[in-house]
Parts: structure tokens; C-alpha cells; sequence
């Protein structure tokens, strides 16, 4: 076989190799935009999988190995494997977790900003009755806001410029307000403080993906893979169906599990299904009604 013959079925099968991350790339990417997240996230670890078996053959034929030279080497695939795989399992988990905090801390942050704003709706009712009202119109449609047009901007690391409106018409309406005695002051002081709390919850929601996974840490993540994938490419037993069994279980674990890292990092895209559920309960629940005063305003 000339050399020129070698080269080109070398880069055949490199091709071929390519062609395989990038459909399972494409599935790893784009599978959420077909089918719910749960699904999509078993459906990326049967891609990886199916291509981790078909890239067998192609990487066997480029670096000429067989059964029997994988079998006379396992001792050192197998220890080198193992010890790489703990020191990635350890990153994996950490990174997992990390991700997994994250999206908790993303719903504590949406309770608080709800809890803030009915805290704001209480300050203004010892205020004035006619300002409470308006200020909790004014929340209503904030939240009505977030829900139908915030939130398809906050995938796009946007805030939207109607919620960021009537967020600014709540602040006219409280700094407007003029109180008149001492008692008013420090009531009015109260209030602000607490429409402060509010605004910084929203901030602090619209800006969360800063807190997201750098890309140094995403190329380790998938270096690591790829190293791993290939020591268990060539680590033989005389089981072959076992060991491609086995190994087909770990690789579809790691695609499992960076899926389920990367889909944390992109909690307000709508195909991740993250709902602003909080928001929805709070309108449906009618929790923001002002109660009829019982004398006169503390303002006034």
C-alpha cells in the first residue's frame, strides 16, 4: 500500500471521526429546542453512546490496533484510565454542583423579588391609600410584564425595556409622594429602603448569567471527555461486548452530565422550560390587593 493510500484513508477516517462529534454536537445543542428537557438529556446520552461505538472502527484503522495488542496492554490503559477518570469525576461533580446550586439559588433569588414587592405594596398602604392602589396596579403590571415579555429576553442576556418602564413608573410613583409629618418621614424612609430591596432582586435576576460556567472550565469539561474517551477506546478485554457495554455506560454518564451543566447555564431559555412559575402563582393567587383603610392615612 503506497503512502498516498495510507494518508488518504488516514484522513477518510479522520472525516469520518469529525462527522461524528458534529452530529453529536448538533444533538447536544439543539435536541431542546425538539422535545422537553428531561428527554432531551437521555436522548444526548444515547448520542454519545452510538457515537462512541461507531468512532471505534475508524480509530482502530488509523492507529492499526487490534483485540489482541489491546488485551496485552490493558494493565496500563486500564491504571492510566483510572486515575485520570477520579481526578475528571472530581471536576465533573464539583462543576455539577455548582451548576445545580446555581439554579436553586436563581428560584430563591425570584421568591425574594417577589417577596419584596408585596413588602413594598404593605409599605405604601400606612403611606396613602390612593398611592397603594397605584403602586400595586403598577406591580401587577410589572409582573404581567416579566411573565409575557422579560422573560424571552433574559435567554438572550437582555432585560426588557416595557418591564424596565413600569419598574420606573413604580419609582415616580413613591418619589412623587410628598409626606407631611414625622411619623410620614419615617415611614417614607421605610418605604424606600424597601423598594430598593425590590429593584435589586430584579437586578439581580436579569444579570444572573454572569454567574454562569467560564470557558475555561467548559474546554477541561470537554477535554476531559474526549481523554477518556479515547483510553477507553483502547483498553481490551477478551469480553469485547462487556467492555463495550461498560464503556458505553460511562460515556453516556459524562454526556448525561454535561448536558445537565450546560442546560443550568441557560435556565431563562424557553426551551429549558424554566418557567417564572412564582410570578404566575403570585397573579393567579391575587396577592397583590391593597386592604380598605380602616382611618385616616399616615401621611396625610
Amino acid at each position: 500500500m503506497s503512502w498516498a493510500s495510507k494518508i488518504g484513508g488516514v484522513f477518510s477516517n479522520i472525516v469520518y471521526l469529525i462527522c461524528l462529534l458534529a452530529v453529536f454536537f448538533t444533538v447536544f445543542f439543539f435536541v431542546d429546542h425538539l422535545i422537553p428537557l428531561p428527554y432531551a438529556m437521555y436522548l444526548v446520552g444515547i448520542a454519545g453512546v452510538l457515537v462512541h461505538l461507531l468512532a471505534q472502527v475508524p480509530l482502530y484503522r488509523i492507529f492499526r490496533v487490534h483485540t489482541r495488542i489491546l488485551e496485552d496492554h490493558r494493565e496500563f490503559t486500564g491504571f492510566v484510565s483510572t486515575i485520570f477518570a477520579s481526578f475528571y469525576g472530581v471536576f465533573l461533580a464539583f462543576t455539577v454542583v455548582s451548576s445545580e446550586g446555581e439554579y436553586a439559588a436563581v428560584k430563591q433569588n425570584m421568591d425574594k423579588e417577589l417577596t419584596t414587592a408585596m413588602t413594598l405594596m404593605h409599605a405604601t398602604e400606612q403611606l396613602s391609600y390612593p398611592l397603594a392602589v397605584e403602586v400595586t396596579e403598577a406591580l401587577i403590571s410589572y409582573m404581567e410584564s416579566v411573565i409575557k415579555d422579560e422573560w424571552k429576553y433574559m435567554a438572550q442576556k437582555k432585560e426588557s425595556l416595557i418591564s424596565k418602564a413600569k419598574m420606573q413608573k413604580i419609582w415616580d410613583l413613591i418619589g412623587d409622594f410628598e409626606p407631611k409629618t414625622q411619623r410620614a418621614i419615617a415611614q417614607y424612609e421605610q418605604t424606600l429602603w424597601s423598594l430598593e430591596n425590590f429593584n435589586n432582586a430584579r437586578l439581580e435576576r436579569i444579570y444572573w448569567w454572569n454567574s454562569t460556567i467560564g470557558t475555561m472550565s467548559w474546554g477541561v469539561l470537554t477535554i476531559g471527555a474526549i481523554y477518556i474517551a479515547l483510553f477507553l477506546f483502547f483498553f481490551g478485554t477478551q469480553h469485547s461486548v462487556i467492555r463495550s457495554t461498560f464503556h458505553s455506560m460511562i460515556i453516556s454518564f459524562i454526556a448525561m452530565a454535561l448536558y445537565l451543566v450546560y442546560t443550568n447555564n441557560i435556565l431563562f431559555n424557553k426551551h429549558v422550560n424554566f418557567d417564572p412559575v412564582v410570578y404566575k402563582k403570585a397573579l393567579s393567587d391575587k396577592i397583590f390587593e391593597v386592604r380598605k383603610p380602616r382611618r385616616a392615612s399616615v401621611a396625610q
